[in-house]
């Protein structure tokens, strides 16, 4: 990794737009600009991910960019392992709102990654809640956006399912149709395993939390030794839970009864 360099407030500081410096820089004109800013006025999402998806750059093309044009170092999240008392001084909130992340402490500061190094509220709460100086990198926002869903994972589910009323209230089955062209057996035996206690109250808490987080997708993952919750929520994939492997079938079954498709 780059040694960072004290990036000086006449570079960062200098109320300069994250448009500007890429139309500087060549990586787009002003008539895709003006586009892509009149499209952020109906769509309110970030400047960068409207280039993106109206495919003139990647992210990464766009870090590399702002890192040249402010002369900081250009950091690939994805090639490094950050430590976990590094993680634990920057609050979830604050990394997901300024797409941030703390790579290093050392007797210099606080080193930190950042898809758009202009963010000047997101370093300015990033001073106040640290209490000390910050050096930046410049970082992805896609690698940015996972890393954040690995190292600030969701409350514990199977917590939630220990606690309080049952969750499954409120929640409506809709009835499964009988498939045609499965074998009555298999499918008796399928339904049975789908119908027992804790599954259903496993899928249940599943929907019913994901739904409470407001997440647009769930993830169920299987893994070699057990089974990957996580909820996309803004963007971000947020791993909730793992529970044990011998569970993917019943609940990715459970899941299609529920919905009303054949298992």
């Amino acid at each position: 990794m780059e040694h960072a360099k004290k990036t000086s407030k006449s570079r960062v500081k200098g109320h300069r737009k994250l448009g500007d410096l890429l139309v500087e820089s060549g990586l787009i004109d002003r008539k895709t600009l003006a586009k892509a800013l009149e499209i952020q006025k109906i769509q309110n999402k970030r400047l960068g991910q409207i280039l993106i998806d109206m495919g003139v750059a990647d992210d990464e093309e766009i870090a590399r960019t702002l890192a040249r044009q402010l002369d900081v170092p250009f950091l690939k999240l994805s090639r490094i392992k950050l430590p976990e008392d590094v993680i634990s001084m920057v609050p979830a909130d604050l990394a997901e709102n300024h797409l941030l992340l703390p790579v290093k402490k050392d007797e210099k500061g606080l080193l930190v990654a950042m898809a758009n190094p202009l963010d000047l509220y997101g370093l300015d709460d990033l001073r106040f809640v640290t209490q000390m100086p910050v050096r930046i990198v410049v970082s992805p926002e896609r690698e940015i956006i996972d890393a954040i869903g690995r190292y600030y994972p969701g409350p514990d589910l199977e917590r939630k399912m220990d606690s309080g009323p049952p969750i499954d209230e409120g929640i409506e089955i809709i009835q499964h149709k009988e498939p045609e062209e499965k074998d009555l057996t298999e499918i008796e035996d399928i339904l049975d395993l789908t119908e027992r206690p804790p599954v259903v109250r496993l899928t249940n808490a599943i929907l019913a939390d994901a739904i409470k987080m407001g997440a647009s997708d769930i993830h169920i993952e299987p893994q070699k030794t057990a089974v990957l919750i996580r909820y996309r929520i803004d963007g971000i994939l947020r791993e909730i839970m793992q529970t044990d492997r011998h569970v993917h079938a019943s609940l990715v079954s459970r899941i299609k009864v529920i919905s009303n498709m054949d298992v």
